[in-house]
Parts: structure tokens; sequence; C-alpha cells
């Protein structure tokens, strides 16, 4: 069975940056990697996973985790999967299948909202993950390790698309601010 990596973390603290590299140090083929995003992710471009500093990479849009499997060709070794906390928790199963057919997955998202709910599929793919990787990013504002995605206007949906407009990331005191 290949393995699951789930890199998450708080909003700009490197989640697109860590699935970059580690695709880059798979070692795979461009061919041999599909690239998937969920299509609610229309922050910078729609056919392109692209990282806070500027790096993208083209990919497959998708709105249900199924979309997925039709995507698969003979060729494909690993599926990389940004922003997974957006799918519903059909992605499980997809995942399950990818692992079962020695396809590894990549996949990053943020585990917990702005209101530290956990988001979506996130508490599920922890449980599947065979490897985990948290990142954290600096304070907005006291510079200190940030593990919080905080947003700076009041709005009750969990899903709320946007960037450095709408977020910061902030260490657990600043946040409670």
């Amino acid at each position: 069975m290949a393995p699951f990596t789930l890199i998450h973390g708080c909003m700009f603290a490197g989640k697109t940056k860590s699935l970059f590299r580690h695709v880059q140090q798979s070692g795979l083929m461009p061919e041999e990697i599909l690239l998937v995003k969920h299509a609610i992710d229309t922050r910078y471009q729609q056919d392109y996973i692209v990282s806070h500093e500027g790096d993208r990479r083209e990919c497959n849009p998708v709105r249900l985790p199924l979309e997925i499997s039709y995507l698969l060709n003979d060729d494909v070794k690993m599926v990389a999967i940004d922003e997974i906390q957006f799918f519903n928790d059909g992605i499980v199963h997809v995942i399950q299948e990818l692992m079962i057919k020695d396809i590894e997955v990549v996949a990053s998202g943020l585990l917990r909202d702005s209101n530290h709910n956990l988001f979506g599929p996130m508490p599920l793919l922890k449980n599947l993950a065979s490897q985990e990787l948290e990142v954290f990013g600096i304070c907005t504002n006291c510079g200190k390790k940030a593990t919080h995605t905080y947003r700076k206007l009041s709005s009750d949906p969990q899903v709320l698309i946007g960037g450095a407009d709408l977020y910061e990331c902030r260490c657990e005191t600043c946040h409670a601010l």
C-alpha cells in the first residue's frame, strides 16, 4: 500500500510550499504526478495551485472527490492535493482507493478554521495519514510561532475564500485578542 502524507497548518504557514517540495523530491516525472485542488479555490488562478509566495503549478480543479479517480491514467504514481479541507468526507474513500492501487498521496490543508474548529474532513484524514507534517507561520502581531488562522472580519460561514485581504496567521495569544 502506498503512503499518504498530510501537510497541515494555519494560513500562511507554507502548506502549499511544502506540498510542492514533497512533489519535487519524489523524483517522479511530471506525467507521473496528478496535481489537484478544490475548484472553490479561485484566489489566484483557476487551473493552478499557487503558493502565497507566488510559486505555481498547473493543476486540475475538481469539486467532488470522485472526479480525481476519473483523472487517473496508467502513468500516475502520485496524487498531490491542495486545499483538501474543502472536500467532503468522500475524499477519505478516494485516498484509500489510491493507496490500495499503490498511488502515493500527499495533501495539504487547514486543520482548523479561523474559529479554531476542525475543518471539513481533516480529522478523518489525520487518522488515515501514514505521515503528518505540521507547518507553522509567523504571527503577524508579535513575530512568534503562529498556529492559528485569524479572520480580519466577522463572518459566520466556515468557508470564506481569501488571502491576506481576509486572513492573518497568529500565535495563540494574539489570536485571542
